[in-house]
């Protein structure tokens, strides 16, 4: 029962990792992207 719950956990903990993760990385997007309109627009 252990080795399952703990099997279990690990694959909820990876997609919570992912999902910061990925937040990080399109904010550092859309910074990147809002930072080009502003050179394309000025």
């Amino acid at each position: 029962m252990s080795g399952r719950q703990g099997g279990k956990l690990k694959p909820l903990k990876n997609p919570k990792k992912d999902t910061k993760e990925v937040d990080d990385d399109e904010k550092a997007f859309k910074e990147k992207q809002r930072e080009e309109q502003k050179k394309l627009d000025g």
